[in-house]
């Protein structure tokens, strides 16, 4: 395994940019500070890189003109090779007992039940398991750690196929042009590009993190230009920790007005996209 320490103390501001014409949004979302000792290591001002195979590089000596984009539901039934495939990507999971307080689900339940024994009341244990709506397609790539043996490492580590390397040098102006692409391929209304850094967490933290994210993104006083997120869509933000190596920076294309029923979408690449990206040397 690889260690790629965290930056700690590091903070990023909300940033929001509009194209009007093309009714597309951007949103970078930070999540660091959230919890203690909960923190990431991106600056603004790092690069990305997107490990792949060759022939699927904008730009490669044979650069492909498309870029896949997957629902969260599909990375369950990629390949069970490296870190790339995800079980639980897509499905949110909410583990509860009678005691707890402050649920919706389980002050729902409650209501169900009038009347409860002591005995019952201290044993019964609920797992709520959902599915994510196909409104959602995400691009995903890693934090360049910049040295070239440690992208090959963590580029082994995630898919042991992979064997190029593309470095995004923008991500703020590749999200933009991203759900530009998007919003013209599908022919919708609008699209909202969500994107940011991983967290990673133990399993058994992600419910409260997301929790703690969602008041904190919805206190609007706070954050006047933010756009709205849905907690769900928070929780596209973060992982388990067993995914730590890869250091993953997403972008979730939100398509409100369109419903995703393929798995992905084969996005063709404008000469705007491209642009922002090149090979590593």
């Amino acid at each position: 395994m690889i260690e790629i320490p965290l930056i700690r103390n590091r903070t990023e501001n909300v940033l929001t940019s509009v194209d009007a014409h093309n009714t597309s949004l951007e949103q970078y979302i930070d999540l660091n500070g959230v919890m203690p000792g909960v923190r990431h290591s991106y600056s603004g001002y790092d690069n990305l890189v997107k490990y792949s195979q060759t022939i699927h590089s904008p730009v490669s000596s044979k650069p492909s003109n498309a870029l896949y984009l997957g629902t969260p539901n599909s990375y369950g039934d990629l390949s069970a090779s490296g870190l790339v495939r995800d079980d639980s990507e897509g499905i949110l999971k909410e583990k509860l007992n009678w005691k707890e307080q402050g649920s919706k689900q389980m002050e729902r339940f409650k209501r169900a039940f009038t009347q409860i024994s002591p005995e019952v009341y201290e044993i019964v244990k609920l797992e709520f398991t959902w599915l994510l709506p196909d409104h959602y397609v995400l691009f995903c790539a890693s934090i360049d750690p910049m040295l070239n043996h440690e992208r090959r490492k963590q580029m082994l580590l995630t898919n042991p196929y992979y064997d190029f390397m593309t470095i995004i040098k923008d991500p703020v102006s590749f999200a933009k042009q991203l759900g530009v692409g998007v919003r013209k391929q599908l022919n919708t209304l609008s699209t909202i590009v969500y994107h940011g850094p991983v967290i990673y967490l133990d399993e058994d933290k992600i419910n409260e993190f997301a929790n703690r994210c969602h008041k904190r993104f919805c206190n609007y006083e706070s954050f006047p230009d933010f756009l709205p997120i849905a907690e769900h869509e928070i929780r596209l933000f973060l992982k388990e920790k067993k995914y730590q190596v890869q250091q993953e920076y997403r972008f979730v294309v939100s398509t409100p007005s369109h419903l995703h029923t393929e798995k992905y979408i084969k996005l063709h690449i404008s000469e705007d996209l491209r642009r922002l990206m090149y090979p590593a040397v």
